[in-house]
Order: C-alpha cells, then sequence, then structure tokens
C-alpha cells in the first residue's frame, strides 16, 4: 500500500521558520507582530502569492493491464483532481479513449472541477489502447499519447508540439506547450514531455526540452512536466536545474526533501526527490526559478493503483513581479 509521503510536520515546521527568520533579517518582512503565512496565500517579498498546484502522472494506458472499468478509471482521477485542488493535469501514456472520456466528464457538464483538454498524439496503433473501448471516431480505438489539462480557462494560446530527436517509427516522442491564463496568476507557458527510456537516447531528447524551456524561462513563467524516464542525477538534466545542482533556469518541486538528499548535498535544493517508479525518480514538475518558488510535493496516494507509476503532485507559488502588487 502506498502512502502520501511528505517531510515531518516538525521539519516543516523548522524549514519554515528558517526561511522566515532569514527574510526579516534581510528586510523582506517585518519581524514585529509576525505570525505564520497562510498556506493558502504564502508569502513572499512581504507579498502574497498564488499557489499553482500541477499532477503529472504517467497512466499507463497502453501499456499495463486494465484494472477497472473506463467509468471507474474517470471518477477515481476526477475525485484526486477536486481533493487535491489540482490546477494543471499532465498525463502521458494515455490511451485516446481515456482521453476523451476524461475531458468530456471534466468539461463543465457535470458537477465539479472544469478542464481544458489538450491532445498529443504519439501513436496512432497501440493494441493495448483497445482494452479501454471505442470512441466516436474509431471502433476499438488504438490511439495513444499525451494530453494537457488545465482548470478553469476557456481557451490556450500557441499550442506547439516539437518532435523529439531519436523517435523511433512505433511511437514519437513528443514536447507539447500551450500558454494559458491561470486564474489568479497571468500567463503561464506550461509543457508536457514523455522522454524515451533508453538512456542514451533520452539524454538526446532531453538536452532539446532544456534548450527550449531554458529560453522561454528566460521571458515568462513556464511549468514543465512528465516522465523524463532518467534519474536526478543524469547530466542530461543537469541543463534544467538552476544552480547549484545545475546550469539551467528550473527548480523542481522534491529539490527540498531533506530525507531524499543525495551524499554531498546537504542543504539543498538537491537534485533529489520521492520514487516515482519503482522507487526510483523518473517524473519531474520543473518551475521556472525566477517566476515560482517551492511550496510542497508529494505522491497522491489513492491514484496509484491506476497505474505502475506513482502521481506526482507539486505545489509552488507564484511569485509577483519584483516592485509590484501581484
Amino acid at each position: 500500500m502506498f502512502r502520501r509521503i511528505r517531510p515531518p510536520r516538525q521539519h516543516r515546521t523548522v524549514v519554515a521558520f528558517v526561511l522566515f527568520a532569514v527574510l526579516a533579517a534581510t528586510g523582506l518582512v517585518s519581524s514585529i507582530g509576525a505570525k505564520e503565512p497562510d498556506p493558502e496565500k504564502p508569502l513572499f517579498h512581504g507579498l502574497p502569492s498564488i499557489p499553482v498546484r500541477i499532477l503529472s502522472f504517467n497512466v499507463c494506458g497502453g501499456v499495463c493491464p486494465r484494472k477497472a472499468s473506463l467509468a471507474s478509471w474517470v471518477t477515481t482521477l476526477t475525485a484526486g483532481l477536486s481533493r487535491h485542488k489540482v490546477d494543471v493535469l499532465l498525463l502521458q501514456e494515455l490511451c485516446r479513449a481515456q482521453y476523451e472520456s476524461l475531458a468530456l466528464e471534466l468539461s463543465g457538464g457535470s458537477p465539479g472541477p472544469r478542464y481544458l483538454a489538450v491532445w498529443t498524439e504519439t501513436v496512432d496503433d497501440d493494441e493495448k489502447c483497445r482494452q479501454w473501448g471505442e470512441t466516436r471516431q474509431r471502433g476499438g480505438e488504438t490511439r495513444f499519447g499525451n494530453a494537457i489539462l488545465i482548470r478553469d480557462v476557456d481557451a490556450v494560446q500557441d499550442r506547439r508540439t516539437w518532435r523529439l530527436p531519436g523517435t523511433g517509427e512505433t511511437e514519437q516522442r513528443a514536447l507539447t506547450c500551450v500558454q494559458a491564463a491561470l486564474p489568479d496568476t497571468g500567463r503561464v507557458r506550461v509543457c508536457n514531455v514523455h522522454i524515451d527510456h533508453h538512456s542514451a537516447v533520452g539524454a538526446q531528447q532531453a538536452g532539446q526540452v532544456a534548450r527550449l524551456a531554458d529560453g522561454w524561462a528566460g521571458t515568462e513563467p513556464v511549468l514543465l512536466g512528465g516522465d523524463f524516464n532518467l534519474y536526478p542525477d543524469h547530466p542530461a538534466l543537469s541543463a534544467l536545474y538552476a544552480p547549484p545542482g545545475g546550469a539551467g533556469a528550473f527548480r523542481e518541486v522534491d529539490d527540498t526533501d531533506a530525507g531524499r538528499f543525495p551524499e554531498g548535498c546537504e542543504k539543498g535544493p538537491c537534485r533529489s526527490g520521492e520514487g516515482t517508479y519503482h522507487g526510483k525518480k523518473i517524473d519531474y514538475i520543473f518551475a521556472s526559478g525566477r517566476h515560482f518558488a517551492i511550496m510542497d510535493a508529494y505522491p497522491v496516494a489513492e491514484l496509484a493503483p491506476l497505474s505502475d507509476h506513482l502521481p506526482l503532485l507539486g505545489v509552488v507559488a507564484h511569485l509577483p513581479p519584483a516592485g509590484g502588487q501581484p
């Protein structure tokens, strides 16, 4: 049985106290009459910021044997989104029948959160996807891919897909990004990727993703997640992780879990995190460091039976522009 693993409350309290003391010492917040910040509206630079909750989940739709009916799968996933107040959902290894049923359920026609859905096809004919049934276009649906779902937006802009190098004939690995105006946050570029599981090819693909993402992060907020099929210490990820762990522009949502720090990294942020696949971390959520601060990360235990991956939920704080109100 999987459980929700988070740093002990005492540890989080110590970290919060130290962070607050540092901010007070630098004059960013006043230490007179101060009280613990509201976790729903954390204080950064003395101003309230907006939490954004991102869930990345490889659902193993076209590989793993089906363990529930399509209706039950949709109901379980939708309940998890609502319970954890997910703003951005990034799905990989999703069969088209799963996508259409989930997108319909979350389109606003039934009670619960409303999401706008974007599909990227990576395989046209995955026979194992037939287990999820038919769609309106095809009987015995076999299409397979990835999806981005964003809560409470009416449209996305600049939707683009990049086919990644080294892609084989069977699966066209891809990075898909959209721009969306998240409620109370503003325009954010949201990206989803599923990197090849062969290390040499995966490293090449991760390099292209990093080059694109680092370029965007210089001028706009970026959230990038997915199944990278690489461990945190892989050299290819150095181009994403911000200093001191790398040379990129991003923080990863689980880089402050002290219980997972590798040898040689004592204070954090560190290239580490809770395992998401057979005890190893290969699923990530990166947030551009100049626009977001890391608040929390944990696997969503109740969704674990749906896949061979643990779904990773990250909470980041969207920082207000320097010198201005959010």
